[in-house]
């Protein structure tokens, strides 16, 4: 069985995500032709993303947590 979900409609329950494989696609940004210089935009959305579906709770902790890991990535 396979479950998608579009996130902007809400998400599969804690419990349900617990008794399969969960498997998380990043956009495709190196497909894309017109974003040279934005992409550090992209991926910091992405990690703010993803932390906040792994379930941090505070927006200032995410955006800390994001920029950490943008800095320790760059370095």
């Amino acid at each position: 069985m396979f479950l998608t979900v579009n996130p902007r409609y809400g998400e599969v329950s804690r419990a349900m995500r617990n008794r399969g494989v969960e498997i998380f696609m990043m956009e495709p940004y190196w497909a894309l032709d017109d974003i040279s210089g934005s992409l550090e935009i992209f991926e910091s959305k992405d990690v703010k993303r993803f932390l906040s579906l792994a379930g941090i709770p505070f927006a200032q902790l995410i955006d800390s947590m994001a920029r950490a890991h943008m800095y320790a990535k760059s370095e």
